[in-house]
């Protein structure tokens, strides 16, 4: 993807990638050094990851974590293949 961009569902980015992002944010906000990585994580030929892969770590060490965010949101199941997804209640 020549523009670094993926399909990520609401849930995965307001919920939960949001909470490390504003750690990011705040540690460069208190003027840290900081290198930020994240990593889409994809089976095969699929056209929407199954989660990204967050990494971050300051030059102070006080910002460090490397976690997985599962891209899914409660009652949506998704095709990760073609990245359609359809109303769910039984998840």
């Amino acid at each position: 993807n020549p523009k670094n961009l993926v399909t990520q569902t609401e849930f995965s980015n307001q919920k939960t990638m949001q909470i490390f992002e504003e750690k990011v944010r705040d540690s460069l906000a208190q003027h840290k050094k900081v290198i930020y990585k994240v990593t889409p994580i994809f089976r095969g030929n699929e056209l929407m990851p199954r989660g990204v892969w967050s990494q971050a770590i300051s030059t102070d060490k006080t910002l460090n974590f490397n976690v997985y965010i599962w891209n899914v949101d409660p009652g949506i199941s998704f095709d990760y293949t073609s990245g359609r997804g359809h109303s769910d209640p039984t998840m």
